[in-house]
């Protein structure tokens, strides 16, 4: 791809880069990347170095193309709409690998366990529908220099099988323990749907193929997620970028945020419906929301039962029942 550098060197020469790198302390990431600490002449920058064989994300997302990197190095950054940003600068080969280069906006970002308040969750709930309704319905400029996120790999992600192999490769943050949970303490009705649909995931391609798609940062967590002193929302981590319907980014959104959202999943999406359509107005497009909200409920259930399972073993189970009924009245929205 033209757009990366030939190294890392050459990539931290073009933006200024003399100093050696600075290895962070525990410096490996959630899904097996690499970082370190850089100087640039306007501030303190970030090495995100990439490799495929210790990267689980990637493995299991299908992802032999480092799609992180080509987002990087491609026009997509410089077309986000105005209220929200990427700090990648750019991207180069490493080797066998790829390395990222971004600015450190560390002091923004929403990471932490407390409740985020109201005025900055709706800060991030209007970037999101900004950045949707930039490219609603039409392929993003520069599209064809990113190999997207399958949908229906990303739902299908958090498995039991996966829970199986990282374990094998030593990481465990509960996924098998959950599911195990899950198919105890979740309705009949529920462990039936998601059985059924990992069984077949065709039928999500099916469910999916009507609605209109658009750019998806396909990691919505709130931890990759900052809002600076302009109401900027600036988005890291963009290893599962895809083009996709909305209900895949919002499923996830609310499944693994809820302890820190302000609002119950139900006045969240009422408030993100409030940024989008008039975002959205003028340009012919649907949101098909009553659809967009079906496929919600069975994606967040799919995503995160097991997570909301593991709370409901440890004596709050009113997310599981909600996301339990919220699919189930989605499956027979969709006509399963």
């Amino acid at each position: 791809m033209s757009g990366l550098a030939s190294s890392v060197e050459m990539l931290l020469l073009t933006h200024g880069v003399t100093a050696p790198e600075t290895p962070f302390a525990g410096g490996v990431g959630y899904s097996g990347a690499v970082f370190a600490a850089v100087n640039g002449p306007d501030g303190p920058l970030i090495l995100k170095r990439l490799r495929h064989d210790a990267d689980w994300l990637m493995r299991l997302t299908r992802d032999t193309s480092y799609r992180e990197a080509q987002f990087a190095a491609s026009r997509l950054p410089a077309c986000l709409p105005a209220g929200v940003a990427a700090p990648t600068l750019g991207a180069s080969f490493d080797g066998a690998g790829r390395a990222i280069l971004m600015r450190d906006i560390g002091t923004w970002l929403l990471d932490g366990t407390d409740i985020v308040p109201e005025a900055t969750v709706d800060a991030v709930l209007r970037g999101l529908a900004e950045l949707h309704a930039a490219f609603w319905g039409t392929p993003p400029g520069g599209a064809e220099e990113v190999a997207w996120c399958d949908g229906v790999d990303f739902l299908n992600l958090l498995t039991p099988r996966t829970g199986v192999m990282l374990m094998e490769e030593g990481r465990d943050f509960g996924l098998l323990r959950g599911w195990e949970a899950f198919a105890r303490l979740a309705p009949r009705e529920g462990v039936a749907l998601v059985e059924r649909v990992r069984a077949n995931p065709a039928m999500l391609r099916i469910a999916m193929a009507p609605l209109p798609r658009t750019l998806l940062h396909g990691d919505a967590k709130l931890a990759n997620m900052g809002i600076d002193g302009q109401g900027t929302l600036w988005l890291i981590d963009w290893a599962m970028v895809a083009c996709e319907p909305v209900a895949v980014e919002l499923a996830w959104f609310l499944a693994v945020n809820s302890s820190r959202l302000p609002w119950t999943a139900d006045v969240v999406l009422d408030r993100y419906r409030a940024h989008l359509e008039p975002a959205l107005e003028g340009t012919g497009t649907s949101v098909r929301w009553q659809e967009q909200l079906a496929l919600i409920g069975v994606c967040g259930l799919l995503l995160y039962g097991w997570g909301k399972a593991l709370d409901a073993e440890a004596g709050s189970p009113d997310e599981l029942r909600w996301w339990c009924e919220r699919a189930a009245a989605g499956a027979r929205a969709l006509g399963w």
